[in-house]
């Protein structure tokens, strides 16, 4: 965007010190004369067109005084506004005097003063039907709700298009139902959702078998598998706890590019795992392959340290050359 560029009736002027919220405000002049300000984004969008004179044009031109929308006849325009548009009197079937904007009306969203909703409410009957757990049993003193039985004897007064969309199904006891079903399941299962073992096991199905997963593509991508018997966390549990696992351990695969099974698993540190990556590092010294991580202990610095050294040409000697407290090298 640059001086003189122009955008439906809005020409650049220049770029501003003014902000709205992050973004800097660009002065522009409207083609019937008045300089406004707008972020450049809402004009190159063209969300923003004009300095507002294009909404007053349309609006003058666009007389609907009236004409009829469904029950409403528009009687004239007001001063009044919502939203920024100017709102209609309007005149309902049941002479009922209602303000709408020519939107509303236009698009088919209004159509009465609300008096059509309660007719159309009146012609619908749920005496006797059943929705869920709930049994119609007559309309309310308010059309548009219903006085229901719940199967556990509860009556309950609910909004027709609530039962109808299935929002209520129930009084309410048909939570409390669901929960005890679920923990009467739990408790004839293995009672470990959402512990740090069964935590592991599901992330390990989801890197091999979810094609969603953020992981997917360097293991089930890759054609890393899982034992067919730890597809149920039952097996995968009882190979856990009688190899080793502890709280502080992860689950290591001896061969990276190997699968999850018994053979090819091992609960270790998260030290250990990180030097069994094949992003790991390996380096040759002294006639030895080791991690990074793993010459860095050797040594006695930060992983840090030694990768700054090897990267920077230092000689093999200098590499092993421990620290002083001040950080530097010793001679």
């Amino acid at each position: 965007m640059k001086y003189g560029d122009k955008y439906n009736n809005l020409v650049v002027i220049g770029k501003t010190v003014k902000k709205k919220g992050k973004s800097y405000l660009w002065e522009f002049k409207c083609d019937c004369g008045n300089t406004v300000y707008y972020r450049a984004c809402d004009v190159k969008s063209g969300s923003t067109k004009s300095c507002g004179c294009l909404k007053y044009k349309r609006s003058i031109v666009d007389d609907i005084t009236g004409k009829l929308y469904g029950k409403l006849t528009v009687i004239r325009k007001t001063d009044k506004k919502t939203d920024g548009r100017y709102l209609w009197q309007c005149k309902c079937d049941c002479d009922k005097i209602v303000y709408v904007s020519a939107r509303a009306l236009k698009s088919g969203n209004t159509s009465s003063c609300g008096c059509k909703k309660y007719d159309d409410a009146r012609k619908v009957d749920y005496t006797g039907k059943r929705f869920e757990k709930l049994t119609v049993i007559k309309r309310d003193e308010n059309i548009a709700k219903w006085i229901c039985k719940c199967d556990c004897g509860k009556e309950i007064i609910v909004y027709g298009n609530r039962l109808k969309n299935g929002k209520v199904k129930s009084c309410g006891c048909l939570p409390s139902e669901i929960i005890i079903r679920r923990n009467k399941y739990e408790l004839s299962t293995h009672r470990m959702t959402g512990s740090r073992l069964y935590n592991i096991w599901d992330s390990m199905k989801a890197r091999c078998l979810n094609s969603n997963s953020k992981d997917y593509h360097n293991y089930g991508q890759r054609g890393i598998t899982i034992y067919e018997k730890w597809l149920k966390f039952e097996s995968f549990m009882e190979w856990a706890t009688k190899n080793g696992y502890q709280e502080k351990l992860t689950l290591d695969r001896i061969d990276v590019n190997g699968n999850y099974e018994p053979s090819n698993c091992r609960w270790v540190s998260t030290k250990v795992q990180g030097n069994n990556t094949r992003v790991n590092r390996r380096v040759t010294m002294r006639g030895r392959t080791q991690t990074l991580s793993q010459w860095a202990d050797e040594i006695g610095i930060s992983p840090k340290a030694l990768r700054y050294r090897i990267e920077a040409g230092w000689k093999e000697e200098d590499i092993f050359s421990p620290v002083d407290s001040r950080k530097k090298r010793i001679k």
